[in-house]
């Protein structure tokens, strides 16, 4: 009896106290509304730098209240946002705990335009708000707030009529018009033009967003069947992309044991991709799809082993990490399974493999590849790149004709892009030498400098590679490649000279196909290299530059001359800082002397391997090419191969 007259007694109390509060409530509403616009005024200014305006504020309801003539205009500069009408009404339960969620929101009008030019540009001068330093959250936890905080704040209804977006920059403008956009019973749909240097393109977009369980969808599409390019990339990045169908989702976010955990789903269809780094044409991919798991943990993020990849028909796992503390670590991995090998090298985009268009192969075929690098130790990174295969066959091979090189063949020297000159590979050709009519002292000292393990590798030097790796990262820059002299030997009969991602994808999978499957041997392609490479200004191949420099037929050439003749491949152009103006030989590289030291423990000759210049004179037509004031160049205390 004393509980429920207790229960009735808090009843009446709470009963009460609510009354007094919706009264208090009513009679000062409009007071606190005033008051809530002034203080978000003051914070604006004070911490951004921003003025806002409001021309007029007030209820519309019990919970629901109009601002109109809004406009945000940075201090000093142009105005950055205008709003004829907003419409908005509150959640009553959420807001009796102090949590403000909308229920309704309509945006009339809103117009957002952004100035980025050298003498207007209105959010240049925006500040940033001052962050307490004494914050103890991690990146993790503050990535979740924020993620949480926004999908709290997405109305359950939304409507917004006649929005806008302008970016203007140097490089000209672009604009964004949304005739509608709404959202009810967490669905979303638009349908919206963009306007830019490229035209005029329609849009449409739609999805679902569910706040309460962190997740959301969303379709964007071209209209009329196209693929439209999206706005300003080419501007900003000199990237041109464009697609029929892009589509992506993410879910499964959540934050325990200090680590914030979310999934990530992508596809795209009909994709265009061109870029000069990229490839020389535009690159097409039919479709691909992506299934990401992440994870961001105080000091690390991380791609689980479990996400997943498809271009077409060939599919993949991947695995990342970088951590930032105690120290910078990076890891990747990437494995594609066994897959048929038809399946596997036709999902390849013919714009990044166009010598392997046509090709025809039975079996299948399997890649595995992991890096590993500590930024406290990086000579102890570790490389490993396999490609494995189960009875596999090509029978027809792309626009690469691999399987004749065995036959004779019209080589085309390029440089800059432009065609030099043609030389013929085979015994027509005065200048052609079979590998056993070239000194095997050049041999040797070639195999030295640019590919010690040439015999005993398919075409990888995976220690090589490494090495390169480790080198690059020290330097901060491209500085050495990894290449075998197969690698050279494909690029200079098969690809372009300019530095894209597809010659290098390109190049590896015409190794393999070179070393794997065309029967041709070690000895040939050796016998190609030493004919095709560039020794000179236009000098093509060993007898030309035996003739070139010291006036001899290749099979003639000596331990010091061959030496010579390897240290100069990488730079062949710059042969003339290597003599005084008498064609004294007058630079002696480290490069240079391990050649030497090589051949020298080889027992190819007694060779002078100390640091003293030896005695070495030109003797053939690069004597006239001397300038009369020949200035040395300094020598290089670095071994390096081929430099890309």
């Amino acid at each position: 009896m004393n509980y429920r007259k207790l229960l009735l007694k808090g009843s009446l109390i709470t009963g009460i106290a609510l009354c007094v509060l919706f009264l208090i409530y009513m009679l000062f509403r409009s007071s606190f509304l005033n008051m809530g616009l002034t203080k978000a005024q003051r914070k604006l200014k004070r911490d951004y730098g921003i003025i806002m305006n409001v021309q007029s504020a007030g209820f519309t309801g019990l919970f629901s209240l109009r601002l109109e003539g809004i406009s945000l205009v940075p201090e000093s500069a142009d105005t950055m946002l205008t709003m004829d009408t907003v419409d908005l009404s509150l959640r009553f339960f959420p807001l009796l705990t102090g949590n403000v969620q909308l229920k309704y929101l309509y945006l009339g009008r809103p117009k957002l335009s952004i100035y980025n030019e050298p003498n207007r540009c209105n959010w240049c001068g925006i500040r940033r708000p001052k962050t307490q330093s004494s914050s103890k959250r991690s990146t993790a936890e503050v990535l979740f707030r924020l993620i949480e905080s926004t999908l709290d704040q997405v109305p359950a209804e939304m409507l917004v009529n006649h929005a806008s977006l302008l970016y203007t920059d140097s490089s000209g403008a672009a604009q964004v018009s949304v005739p509608q956009f709404l959202l009810e019973h967490q669905e979303f749909k638009t349908v919206f033009s963009t306007r830019s240097n490229h035209g005029v393109q329609q849009w449409q977009a739609d999805g679902t967003l569910e706040p309460a369980d962190l997740k959301g969808k969303f379709r964007l599409f071209a209209l009329n069947n196209k693929q439209n390019a999206s706005p300003k990339l080419s501007d900003w990045f000199g990237i041109r992309a464009g697609w029929r169908m892009l589509s992506g989702s993410f879910s499964n976010i959540r934050f325990e044991q200090e680590t914030l955990n979310i999934s990530l789903e992508g596809a795209v269809e009909q994709m265009l991709v061109q870029h000069e780094r990229l490839s020389d044409s535009v690159v097409v991919i039919p479709s691909a799809r992506a299934n990401l798991h992440i994870r961001v943990g105080r000091n690390q993020v991380e791609l689980d082993s479990t996400s997943t990849g498809s271009i077409d028909k060939l599919q993949w796992n991947m695995y990342a990490r970088y951590a930032w503390q105690p120290e910078r670590d990076y890891t990747l991995a990437l494995n594609i399974p066994w897959t048929p090998a038809q399946d596997f090298l036709g999902s390849l985009p013919p714009a990044l493999f166009a010598n392997l268009s046509g090709i025809r192969a039975e079996g299948k075929l399997r890649y595995r590849f992991k890096v590993h690098l500590n930024d406290r130790n990086p000579d102890a990174a570790t490389l490993f790149s396999a490609m494995d295969e189960q009875n596999v066959h090509i029978s027809r091979y792309g626009t690469a004709k691999l399987q004749d090189l065995h036959l004779p063949f019209s080589y085309y020297f390029f440089l800059n892009g432009n065609l030099q000159r043609s030389v013929y590979v085979g015994p027509e050709n005065a200048n052609f030498r079979r590998l056993d009519q070239i000194a095997p002292e050049l041999r040797n000292a070639v195999l030295t400098g640019e590919d010690p393990n040439f015999y005993y590798h398919k075409g990888f030097e995976p220690e090589a590679l490494r090495g390169a790796l480790i080198a690059n990262y020290k330097a901060g820059r491209f500085r050495r490649g990894g290449s075998t002299i197969t690698m050279q030997l494909v690029k200079n009969l098969f690809l372009s000279r300019r530095k894209t991602l597809a010659r290098k994808l390109e190049e590896v999978l015409l190794v393999w196909l070179l070393e794997h499957h065309t029967g041709i041997s070690k000895n040939r392609l050796l016998e190609i290299y030493l004919n095709i490479i560039e020794w000179g200004p236009g000098i093509i191949g060993a007898n030309e530059a035996a003739q070139f420099y010291f006036a001899k037929d290749a099979a003639a050439l000596d331990p010091i001359e061959s030496a010579y003749l390897a240290a100069i491949v990488p730079s062949p152009r710059r042969f003339a800082g290597w003599f005084d103006g008498k064609g004294k030989l007058a630079r002696n590289d480290l490069h240079f002397r391990v050649i030497r030291q090589v051949m020298q423990n080889k027992g190819m000759a007694p060779v002078d391997t100390s640091a003293q210049v030896p005695n070495l004179y030109l003797r053939g037509r690069a004597l006239q090419l001397l300038p009369k004031e020949v200035i040395i160049s300094p020598p290089t205390n670095e071994t390096e191969t081929w430099i890309e």
